[in-house]
């Protein structure tokens, strides 16, 4: 059964879309099977992991809203690799919400048909992953209640961390529709090692947060702006130190999950 974690923040630009990637790709590369979930109409999330996996864009497949209204997301699934797979983003995912407001007669229940149309897909993968909006709309709802875990990435600004300490109240609230749901962590995110207001804003998060936030941090490099505009790449030494700082998070990742489930 697989364990869903949903990347989110209601900051926008702080690295949350990057983040999914990143720990989706790596965590393929382990050999676990992994799908990736772009519910974001921007589809960045989407674009980076086809920059990635160059060609696999060409597919011709529905598109994932499409595939919501058939109720069959199996149609709209891209395979990558071996072990990793895509449901990938477009602009027609803008209709979610009209859609699921329209098919579900109980309004209390529009939170859970991702978690209806993913259920029977948990069986293929290891680990899957949902890139949301840095808003929080009904498309966050659906992929917080379809989830495991949420894991909030927060960028070392003050509105950053503010809307992080807020995203926390939503998912108290959001509690009321999925109990069993748990906050992994927090990951700062893009830290400059000398920046003075990096690291005042990285303290008051450990007063606040405590033990939720990740000792390992992503720090600021230019080659995870690379990533973004041409897709990830391990062709030097650049690219593999900017790859071991997200790999070092991953570790994190499993073993507070391994605590978690075990």
């Amino acid at each position: 059964m697989a364990t869903t974690i949903t990347i989110a923040n209601s900051k926008g630009g702080v690295g949350k879309t990057t983040c999914c990637v990143m720990f989706s790709y790596l965590l393929a590369q382990r050999g676990f099977n992994v799908l990736t979930i772009d519910f974001d109409p921007q589809a960045d999330c989407s674009k980076m992991l086809f920059k990635t996996y160059q060609g696999t864009e060409e597919e011709e497949k529905p598109s994932f809203y499409e595939s919501i209204q058939s109720e069959r997301l199996e149609e709209a699934i891209v395979s990558l690799t071996d072990h990793h797979d895509i449901l990938p983003s477009d602009r027609d995912l803008l209709g979610f919400e009209r859609y699921v407001y329209s098919q579900t007669v109980d309004v209390s229940k529009t939170s859970f048909f991702l978690d209806y149309l993913l259920e029977p897909l948990k069986e293929t993968y290891d680990f899957i992953f949902i890139d949301v909006a840095p808003t929080t709309s009904e498309k966050t709802n659906n992929a917080v209640v379809a989830s495991d875990y949420a894991l909030i990435v927060m960028q070392t600004h003050q509105h950053s961390y503010e809307q992080s300490t807020s995203f926390v109240d939503y998912l108290r609230e959001m509690a009321e529709y999925n109990p069993e749901l748990d906050l992994l962590g927090v990951v700062p995110y893009y830290i400059k090692k000398e920046g003075k207001i990096d690291n005042e804003v990285l303290e008051e998060a450990k007063e606040w947060f405590g033990d939720l936030l990740f000792t390992t941090p992503i720090y600021a490099r230019e080659r995870v702006k690379l990533f973004s505009k041409q897709g990830v790449k391990n062709n030097d030494r650049h690219d593999q130190q900017a790859i071991r700082m997200y790999d070092a998070v991953l570790d994190e990742i499993l073993e507070k999950v391994g605590e978690e489930r075990g």
